[in-house]
């Protein structure tokens, strides 16, 4: 039994199949005619309205291939009878000769209106332009004439109209129309998800221009794309384009638009993070390194990306080939706050980025990520400086993995021994000094127990070869069988609950 969910693009590969040979040629008359007495039809295009109404005098001519690309498990994509194949065929090579045969004697470009009607129709899974002949490629008036459209588009983005829209919408749309001016990519992505779904939807132009010229002159849709500065218009374009294709975009141009509406896109699309390919993250990792040669803009993309779990093995083989900086931005970018010693979503993603880092860098870029990170977490000492901080357990941080990394390659068994006794000596005299509350004395145990985990479970995977997540192993300063007394006096319960 034929798949239903390849079932609309199976029919229209075997449509193009049979297009390429010779046979009936039948133009979409009725669409052509409402076309025709249209005052403008390429801003109809633009149109959701207009446009519903183009692709409405199509269909009744040749609905059966949009009921083919309806691929549901309640509504199976509908088998296209033979008489229909063949007048599908017919339709293509229509399609076919016109792309071939415009040029930009066409004041009105209804033919080329027309011609983009017919391709979003026949083009439901973006399966349509690698289909068509090479030949198409050849009309250099085609190519220029959409080179130059594509560098005109733009979108007018306001507030809505109304006394009732609420005051913060106006002030959030203004913030990021200034974000986008500036190139605040921080302000930007972090803006960006409140009118993702709103306002910025690709229209036919857009969708058949851009895909076009991927297909036939990838240097032209770069150049075309070059001299956009709207970061909605190009969160349209790469919403067009499959994850492959718009990451492949983004690596080829150098508008930092492109390349971040590209990440973007890839990482949150609903249909992309699920099914990135190896190819895919290895563009990924292309792009980031690309990325990582501006060092202002690797540092914001790393305030904004770190965090996306289709990103993290991209991004630790790119921190094993980038330049230096990158390990700045990267180990900055993490969020360190005290994490409770269960599951982590956060510190489980770091583990996994940096094990693959582990496995791609040199061992003296490891030492030199490990040692950066290391100076941080030791600054940072369990948010010692937030005078309202107390914790009341053991706890772990985000950069974890890094700082068994560094015990374990950056220091020998004797440092690590000397790391190890120096927390064991501060929290033998923390009884000898006057605390302010109860709560402070709790919380500098339990900061030093916190700090003695991942030197502890560096020493033990070095002799046992074991994961440096430890995500549930857990280790006491001294042996609590014989320290009941300070087990007592810090509340602690032991052995500990550990949730893996």
């Amino acid at each position: 039994m034929e798949n239903p969910v390849s079932n609309g693009n199976d029919q229209l590969a075997r449509a193009v199949q049979e297009a390429a040979r010779e046979g009936e040629i039948a133009a979409p008359t009725g669409l052509i005619a409402l076309i025709g007495g249209l005052e403008n039809s390429l801003q109809a295009l633009q149109n959701m309205d207009r446009a519903n109404e183009l692709f409405d005098a199509l269909d009744k001519e040749f609905g059966f291939i949009r009921f083919s690309f309806w691929a549901d498990a309640r509504i199976p994509a509908a088998q296209i009878q033979p008489a229909d194949q063949l007048r599908y065929a017919s339709l293509l090579r229509w399609l076919i000769r016109e792309l071939r045969a415009w040029r930009r004697a066409d004041p009105r470009q209804d033919k080329l209106v027309t011609a983009f009607v017919v391709a979003q129709r026949c083009d439901s899974d973006n399966g349509l332009w690698n289909l068509l002949p090479n030949e198409i490629g050849e009309n250099i008036d085609l190519l220029d004439h959409l080179k130059g459209m594509i560098a005109s588009f733009a979108v007018t983005f306001e507030a809505r109209p109304g006394a009732q829209v609420p005051i913060w919408e106006g002030e959030a749309v203004e913030e990021f129309k200034r974000a986008d001016a500036e190139d605040d990519w921080v302000a930007i992505i972090r803006s960006w998800p409140q009118f993702r779904y709103q306002l910025f939807f690709a229209n036919t132009l857009q969708i058949q221009a851009v895909r076009l010229l991927y297909r036939y002159s990838f240097a032209r849709l770069v150049e075309g794309l070059a001299s956009l500065h709207q970061t909605p218009v190009t969160m349209q374009v790469a919403g067009v384009l499959s994850a492959e294709q718009r990451l492949r975009l983004a690596i080829g141009s150098d508008n930092p638009h492109v390349q971040i509406a590209a990440m973007y896109r890839t990482l949150t699309d609903d249909r992309s993070p699920q099914k990135l390919t190896d190819l895919d993250r290895d563009l990924l990792t292309e792009l980031l390194l690309k990325v990582a040669n501006d060092t202002s803009r690797w540092a914001e993309w790393m305030k904004v990306f770190v965090g996306y779990p289709a990103l993290q093995i991209s991004l630790g083989r790119a921190l094993a080939k980038g330049p230096d900086a990158a390990i700045d931005g990267y180990v900055n970018s993490i969020w360190l706050v005290p994490r409770p010693i269960q599951f982590n979503t956060s510190r489980r993603l770091v583990a996994e980025c940096l094990r693959e880092f582990r496995a791609y860098a040199s061992s003296e870029r490891r030492r030199a990520l490990w040692t950066r990170a290391h100076e941080r977490w030791l600054h940072w000492d369990f948010d010692r400086a937030n005078s309202s901080q107390h914790l009341t357990a053991i706890n772990r941080s985000d950069l974890d993995y890094a700082i068994v990394g560094y015990a374990s390659e950056c220091m020998d068994e004797v440092g690590r021994e000397a790391a190890l006794n120096g927390v064991r000596a501060e929290a033998q005299s923390l009884e000898h000094y006057w605390h302010g509350s109860f709560n402070d004395i709790l919380g500098n145990w339990y900061r030093l127990v916190s700090k003695f985990q991942p030197y502890a479970h560096a020493s033990y995977v070095v002799a046992n070869d074991e994961d440096w997540s430890a995500e549930a192993r857990i280790y006491f300063l001294i042996d609590p069988s014989v320290s009941q007394y300070i087990l007592m006096m810090y509340n602690m319960a032991w052995p500990p609950t550990v949730i893996r």
